[in-house]
């Protein structure tokens, strides 16, 4: 079986994480429940639905989507009903939703298609660059970071 884990962003050319330049990856799920945790989005060990207010045009089409009626239109708002909607696996809501102010926060990867993105930043890591795996907590995910 092919190992996969959950990726929520890959950032390329940073100099913050790490001597010289880098590609950082961070993985999903953390169990520190840090205050100052900089990456909130991270800490749920599945992939949830994140909502961007300034692009949704409250058209409603994710509201007639979601299979699970998660999601309504209160008070000229978008709600989601996270009790309703963090069992679901195909996140049908996310399919005409046309300004993707509905995202889902990670994507399930596989070393190979992780590394197929990350070889584009190989040439700029120079000495002492390159790959700084971040989080949430790679650590939970340790058969995937040792690969």
């Amino acid at each position: 079986m092919e190992l996969k884990a959950n990726i929520f962003d890959i950032q390329g050319l940073s100099v913050h994480d790490g001597p010289g330049c880098r590609t950082l990856i961070f993985m999903q799920g953390c169990t520190l429940n840090c205050k100052w945790c900089s990456n909130p989005e991270g800490i749920s060990w599945k992939p949830v639905l994140v909502y961007n207010v300034e692009k949704c045009r409250l058209d409603g089409n994710c509201v007639r989507d979601c299979t699970f009626n998660a999601i309504e239109i209160k008070d000229n708002r978008l709600v989601i009903h996270r009790e309703l909607c963090k069992d679901c696996n195909d996140y049908s809501c996310l399919k005409n939703c046309y300004t993707k102010a509905l995202r889902v926060s990670a994507k399930e990867m596989s070393i190979p298609e992780l590394m197929k993105i990350v070889q584009r930043d190989r040439q700029f890591w120079g000495n002492g660059g390159g790959i700084t795996l971040s989080g949430g907590e790679p650590l939970l995910q340790i058969d995937f970071a040792e690969g």
